[in-house]
């Protein structure tokens, strides 16, 4: 395991795995947090620690598996680069440009880990309205095969 402190108490734990298998994630927080930690299901699907002050986003890619904590709340993607085409991107914009314009796949990963961080599911999230100026985005460089961003409140 890899951990990525950031400002304002987020960490990023990260590690490559054969494949992404359930267990991996609890397996990064018990390490980070040096005891057991149990994830369960909110009503969206989205993760959180139980028993914990701790928010927590996940997220896989191919062989990479990556969580933020924070003690607010936290959004984290990551994809594997690979060319998409403007067909998809002509679809996704007009689902989501009104919240973002996606043109490259680190584009991408800021919208779903907004999405994430609002404990939206990505298939509603563009009937949301959604202020991106409340909200400060990181792109992380884990791999330069990867994009890799946080989104938390500002």
């Amino acid at each position: 395991m890899k951990v990525i402190s950031l400002p304002n108490d987020i960490h990023l734990l990260y590690t490559y795995a054969d494949e992404t298998k359930n267990g991996v994630a609890e397996d990064l927080a018990n390490s980070f947090f040096g005891k057991k930690t149990i994830i369960e299901k909110g009503k969206n699907g989205e993760p959180f620690i139980k028993d914990s002050e701790y928010y927590i986003s996940i997220s896989h890619s191919r062989h990479l598996v990556i969580c933020a904590v924070s003690r607010k709340p936290i959004g984290v993607d990551i994809e594997w680069k690979r060319e998409i085409g403007e067909k998809c991107y002509s679809f996704i914009n007009r689902l989501y440009g009104h919240i973002m314009p996606v043109y490259h796949v680190n584009d991408w990963v800021k919208l779903e880990a907004l999405v994430k961080m609002l404990q939206l599911k990505l298939i509603n999230a563009y009937q949301s309205e959604i202020d991106i100026g409340s909200v400060y985005f990181e792109e992380i460089n884990i791999d330069d095969e990867y994009a890799c961003a946080v989104c938390h409140k500002k």
